[in-house]
């Protein structure tokens, strides 16, 4: 994620406001953006492993992720709950921007091994040597989690599916990241 950009009501890092000063022009910059819907359903499965509540602006009090996808999708399209885990990706990657420079590459999760190696190209720099050696990115603090049995069961209970409504509120909600990251709203990713 890139930090300090306006765009995002999330721009802040623990509370922090940061500034940096130096000449972005001497840096090459890239990010990796992934499928809008995979990307929801995977931090709709985050947030209910985490168990993270969320303050409710309209009805007051906290409330918890919904125990299905479709109820989860339509509470964030109602403006029931937001974090930065639902926030638009073109908010991080402000690729729309004019008087941001712009990124020297954006690949795909979905194609992580070959956007990797193509991001090496175009960074003139080798990190790895064969896309081969790419290992399987997971964070620690999810596999930790996922080591107690509770958790496990909940994050595999969680059923992958979605209804046509439901899709739809994800086209409207991640509308600039289907267009500018190259998604098709067709494309489900692996519903």
């Amino acid at each position: 994620k890139l930090i300090g950009y306006p765009k995002s009501r999330w721009n802040r890092v623990g509370g922090c406001h940061l500034t940096f000063k130096f000449d972005a022009n001497k840096f090459k910059s890239f990010g990796f953006v992934r499928n809008p819907y995979n990307r929801l359903f995977s931090a709709y499965r985050m947030l209910k492993v985490f168990k993270v509540p969320f303050s409710n602006n309209i009805k007051g009090g906290q409330i918890y992720p919904s125990n299905d996808f479709d109820h989860f999708v339509r509470d964030i399209y109602e403006g029931y709950y937001w974090n930065d885990h639902l926030e638009p990706q073109i908010n991080f990657l402000p690729v729309t921007l004019k008087e941001v420079r712009q990124l020297d590459f954006i690949g795909k999760v979905e194609n992580f091994a070959d956007d990797w190696m193509r991001m090496q190209r175009v960074l003139n720099h080798r990190f790895i040597e064969d896309k081969t050696s790419i290992p399987i990115i997971q964070p620690k603090s999810l596999t930790d989690a996922l080591n107690l049995k509770t958790n496990e069961t909940v994050y595999r209970s969680l059923k992958k599916e979605m209804n046509k409504n439901t899709a739809q509120m994800i086209q409207e909600l991640y509308k600039d990241d289907f267009v500018n990251f190259g998604y098709d709203i067709e494309d489900f990713g692996d519903f």
